[in-house]
């Protein structure tokens, strides 16, 4: 799944969980400042601070497809922790261990979210009902050249397209496979092969 800002901003329910993930951030990070003490509430509120922004800065960089597994076991992992603390921070009745609680409530439900969103392919139910005419998918995973920011961290699609070569520094040769009468009648195959040549 290769995401974009196109993915956040032109699709209420994926941008209202990106809300609510910084709103709930946020509210932890409140509860564990009114809490003052040190300890693994500090720990947790810095990885969700890392975690969340580490998947918007790479939705925004349009790199997410790069760490897309990593992010969801960086999920997994975010789920486990909040949810043990959630039941040590709510056996309290201070405010400070309430609000930090009511923050990671809101956090791991989105997480969960994500999970299911991130962890659905392009041809799933899920994501045909989050992204349904909301965002323009292609089919044939093209690849969007304005989009490109020229690192060399791009993906092998991107840099193997037709359309990240000039015109005349590629040859494209057509190959027609005819069918076979012993075989089905099937349409006439065409395959497209793209050569890059060095300048």
């Amino acid at each position: 799944m290769q995401l974009s800002t196109a993915h956040i901003t032109k699709n209420p329910i994926v941008l209202a969980s990106a809300f609510m993930s910084a709103i709930g951030w946020l509210i932890t990070f409140i509860g564990a400042c009114i809490i003052g003490r040190a300890g693994g509430i500090w720990w947790i509120v810095i990885y969700e601070l890392l975690l969340v922004g580490g998947i918007l800065f790479s939705t925004w960089r349009q790199v997410f497809h790069h760490y897309q597994v990593m992010f969801i076991v960086f999920l997994g992992v975010s789920i486990a922790l909040l949810t043990s603390t959630i039941d040590g921070l709510l056996s309290y009745k201070s405010n400070g261990n309430q609000t930090a609680g009511a923050g990671a409530i809101i956090l791991v439900i989105m997480q969960y979210f994500w999970v299911i969103l991130f962890g659905s392919t392009k041809e799933s139910w899920v994501y045909r009902i989050v992204y349904s005419g909301v965002v323009n998918t292609n089919a044939n995973n093209a690849v969007n050249m304005n989009s490109i920011h020229g690192s060399p961290k791009e993906s092998k699609v991107a840099l193997s397209s037709p359309e990240a070569t000039n015109d005349e520094h590629h040859s494209t040769v057509n190959i027609h496979q005819n069918i076979s009468p012993v075989m089905m009648p099937q349409p006439q195959t065409t395959i497209s092969v793209v050569a890059l040549h060095p300048c």
